[in-house]
C-alpha cells in the first residue's frame, strides 16, 4: 500500500479490488470488524477507509446488509424531460419511466410534512419567514440500491389546492400533477 494514514491506504485497496473487479455491483464489502480484523487496524480506521469510498459513490450502507458495491452504470436523464409537451401521458413519474426504459427496477420511500418556511425556503418560494410550506421528501432507488435523495418545497396554499399535499407518492410525479392543475413547472432550483 501506498503512503498516507492507514485508512486512506485501505481505501485505496478497496477501491482498486472493486476497480479491477474483485468486488462486482451487489457485493457486500467485509463488515468494520472484519475489515478491522483483515488489517490489523482499529475499527475507527477501517469505519474511516468505508467512509472514503461512501463519499466517492462506489459503495453504500445499508443497515441490515451492510457496505454494498456500487453500480456505476450511468442513468441518462434529461432534467427537463419532465416537462417535454411530447411526454406520453402516463400513470408514472419520469423517474420510473427512464429507469424501467433502461431495463432497471425503480423504487421509492415518500414522506411529505408541514413545516415553517426557512429563510431560505421563504427566499426561494417568495413567501414569509416561518410560513407553512409543504416539503416533499423522497428516496429512489434502482435495482434497491440508493439513487437520489429529493426534499421539494412548496407553497401550502399551491399545495393545497393541487393536492399535493397528500402524505404520499404521487403516481404520475408532482410536476405533472402540478400542469395538470393549471401550474406548469416553468424552472426549478437544484442544490
Amino acid at each position: 500500500m501506498a503512503d498516507g494514514p492507514r485508512y486512506q491506504r485501505i481505501a485505496d485497496l478497496l477501491r482498486e479490488e472493486i476497480r479491477a473487479g474483485k468486488w462486482e455491483p451487489g457485493d457486500r464489502l467485509p463488515s468494520h470488524n472484519e475489515l478491522a480484523e483483515q488489517m490489523q487496524v482499529s475499527i475507527t480506521t477501517a469505519r474511516n477507509a468505508i467512509q472514503l469510498l461512501v463519499a466517492e459513490n462506489l459503495v453504500y450502507t445499508a443497515t441490515s446488509r451492510g457496505t454494498i458495491v456500487r453500480s456505476q452504470e450511468v442513468l441518462e436523464s434529461v432534467v427537463t424531460n419532465h416537462i417535454r409537451p411530447d411526454r406520453p401521458r402516463a400513470a408514472h413519474d419520469i423517474f420510473s419511466e427512464i429507469a424501467r426504459a433502461a431495463g432497471r427496477e425503480p423504487s421509492k420511500q415518500f414522506s411529505a410534512r408541514m413545516e415553517p418556511a426557512s429563510q431560505e425556503v421563504a427566499h426561494w418560494l417568495g413567501v414569509a419567514r416561518d410560513e407553512w410550506v409543504v416539503s416533499r421528501t423522497i428516496m429512489q432507488y434502482l435495482d434497491n440500491e440508493p439513487w437520489s435523495w429529493e426534499v421539494s418545497f412548496y407553497p401550502r396554499d399551491l399545495a393545497e389546492a393541487t393536492g399535493i399535499d397528500a402524505p404520499r407518492d404521487i403516481p404520475e410525479g408532482t410536476t405533472r400533477r402540478l400542469a395538470d392543475r393549471g401550474y406548469a413547472e416553468t424552472a426549478h432550483r437544484d442544490t
